[in-house]
């Protein structure tokens, strides 16, 4: 018994060394195949088809060789001792895996020529509908023709790309793998689409020539229809000259507006006309009639329209609540239309149509009239004006005028009614004595006015300006940072707020201005005494931090306790709360700063004597700075 197990065990072991050969194998049996065909795919870029098709046969070449290994290495049985072990279906699982590698391998092959067809298919076809689309204008047939001139380079370029599809498909013969019939169509298709464009162009190049020749018959008949329009627009142009009567300003207006859209789309007419012209391979039509229509027709449509806005403005501007009036407005109007009427003037001078020339005269004669009513109120509408300026005015001038955001002021009967220019004008405000006091008052209320906004500008420019807090190391409290442009800033509005201080307009403002100032002083003696505190404090903090220290130091560990505390809560709701102008406005924390900033100085003389003492005990220490 002893003996047949020892011989049972030596057969067993030989077994299990023939089971090693076996080892090799492994790697193949644990393979995914979808994987390894999915890598060797998207192995390489876009465009490298020869480096691609290259390693598709490499990789063929290699399961190939494999799979004749196995063939040959791998028997179906065999004898191994006393055992005989059947192999085929291992060997059959590794022949099939290699072989299985191998076609999906041919399989790529035949995947990039397919790519390559199917986007030389889609192409041609979007080329085909475009020559295909529906013409229903000349500009569609000038468009199939334009088209049609890139289909032989088209052709060209795309013919360029299939031929990048030959490698694969010989590399495919020689494999002896044949293409599916999808794959056959699919390169048909691509190989013949030429043919079949070139002669789809034929055909709608063909159909073009009729509708072109359709066409240019219907456009004939247009363009007599539009001679027999432009001689009217010209006659309508012509009786232009006939009409002077200002009292239907505002009915002759809408005519001419009317005539000035027509002649727009007539001079549309006639571009539409010469290009299609190109089209047919006519000679353009000479349309520069309309051209000298419209020039002649410019100072009758100037005159008549700018004579209505006039009309309307003018009776808007001295009836409307002053309040309401858009000075600025007013001025670019009436100068604009005052430089209108002079040219027009000029121009109707010239023609010899003297009622006309007449006509602008006598606008332009009411427009430098009004004109001297513009400075006055773009003075009183000025953005400075305040209630306390129109009472000034009141009192200096004896007016009764509104107060800001009304638009009716008492009467002498009592009666309110609307405070319009009209009325100003009525009240005698332009008289010279009147109208200079007015001036001089919104003179101060502009000088005011800058003040009050640039106030406003400095407010606004701190909004949102807050202390950076940071963490400061393994403290667990934080320090602070002011940015450089806030320091800047915090300068630049200190000058300012002084400058303004000393300005003699500062009276409704002054205490506003004498606020602002002290908030800006105490801000920036709070940030100075802050950092300078923040510097000491950073310094002592990891040296008290040392029990060995606050032993040799106990009166100075124990002041440097108390500003450490102080430090940590005002740190904490600077954290909470790190807008600069809310943090720095307290009287109460500078004073806190100040008197930390003077105990720390004392720490420090103390903690240099201590220093001292030890320089004396240890003459080395001569060498070395406080720090080290």
């Amino acid at each position: 018994r002893v003996q047949l197990e020892r011989a049972l065990r030596r057969a067993v072991e030989v077994l299990l060394r023939y089971l090693t050969t076996y080892d090799e194998y492994v790697p193949l049996l644990e393979l995914d195949v979808s994987a390894t065909i999915n890598e060797l795919r998207g192995s390489g870029g876009e465009g490298d088809d020869e480096g691609r098709l290259g390693r598709y046969l490499e990789a063929i070449a290699f399961h190939e060789e494999r799979a004749a290994r196995i063939a040959e290495l791998v028997p179906r049985e065999i004898d191994v001792g006393c055992f005989r072990v059947d192999v085929s279906k291992v060997r059959k699982t590794l022949l099939e895996k290699r072989e299985s590698l191998a076609e999906k391998s041919r399989g790529l092959i035949a995947e990039a020529p397919r790519k390559i067809c199917d986007g030389i298919n889609r192409r041609f076809a979007e080329l085909l509908a475009k020559l295909e689309q529906p013409r229903d204008t000349p500009e569609a047939i000038q468009a199939l023709r334009d088209l049609g001139e890139t289909v032989p380079r088209f052709c060209i370029d795309q013919m360029f790309l299939f031929d990048e599809c030959l490698p694969f498909y010989d590399a495919l013969v020689q494999q002896r793998r044949n293409l599916s019939d999808e794959d056959n169509s699919i390169r048909a298709t691509a190989q013949f689409w030429p043919t079949r464009l070139r002669r789809a162009r034929a055909a709608q190049e063909a159909e073009a020539l009729v509708e072109a020749h359709k066409f240019e018959e219907d456009q004939n008949e247009a363009q007599e229809m539009f001679e027999t329009t432009t001689r009217e627009l010209a006659e309508r142009v012509e009786e232009m000259s006939a009409l002077s009567d200002m009292s239907k300003t505002t009915e002759i207006a809408k005519s001419v507006e009317r005539l000035h859209t027509d002649l727009k789309n007539a001079q549309g007419h006639a571009v539409t006309f010469n290009s299609r012209e190109g089209v047919f391979g006519k000679k353009a039509t000479d349309y520069s009639n309309i051209r000298a229509t419209r020039d002649a027709f410019d100072p009758f449509y100037k005159f008549w329209t700018y004579a209505r806005d006039w009309q309307t403005n003018k009776n808007r501007w001295w009836t409307e609540p002053f309040t309401e009036l858009d000075a600025e407005n007013m001025e670019a109007t009436v100068s604009d239309a005052f430089k209108v009427m002079f040219k027009m003037g000029k121009a109707f001078t010239t023609r010899k149509l003297p009622q006309n020339a007449a006509n602008c005269e006598a606008i332009r004669a009411e427009l430098d009239e009004f004109q001297k009513f513009v400075p006055l109120c773009l003075a009183l509408r000025s953005p400075g004006m305040r209630d306390r300026h129109w009472e000034k005015i009141s009192a200096d001038t004896g007016l009764s005028v509104p107060r800001v955001g009304e638009v009716a002021s008492e009467n002498e009967d009592g009666e309110m009614e609307i405070f319009s220019l009209e009325k100003l004008v009525e009240s005698g405000a332009f008289e010279t004595e009147k109208a200079e006091a007015m001036f001089k008052v919104s003179e101060i209320a502009g000088k005011e006015y800058a003040i009050e906004t640039a106030l406003e500008k400095m407010l606004k420019e701190w909004e949102g300006v807050e202390l950076e807090v940071r963490e400061y190391r393994e403290t667990e409290t934080y320090v602070v940072r002011v940015d450089e442009t806030v320091t800047q800033m915090l300068d630049d509005h200190i000058v300012m707020a002084q400058a303004m201080s000393f300005s003699p307009f500062k009276k409704p403002f002054e205490s506003r201005i004498h606020e602002w100032e002290r908030t800006l002083s105490m801000t920036s003696e709070v940030l100075d005494e802050w950092l300078a505190l923040q510097r000491a404090w950073m310094y002592l903090e990891p040296i008290f931090g040392s029990d060995d220290i606050m032993e040799q130091l106990p009166l100075e560990g124990k002041r440097f306790g108390a500003v450490d505390r102080s430090w940590r809560k005002t740190l904490l709701r600077t954290k909470a709360s790190p807008g600069i102008l809310r943090m720095c406005d307290d009287r109460q924390l500078l004073e806190t700063f100040r008197d930390a900033n003077r105990v720390l100085d004392g720490v420090q003389k103390g903690l240099a004597e201590y220093l001292e003492t030890k320089r004396l005990a240890f003459a080395r220490f001569f060498f070395l700075s406080n720090d080290e």
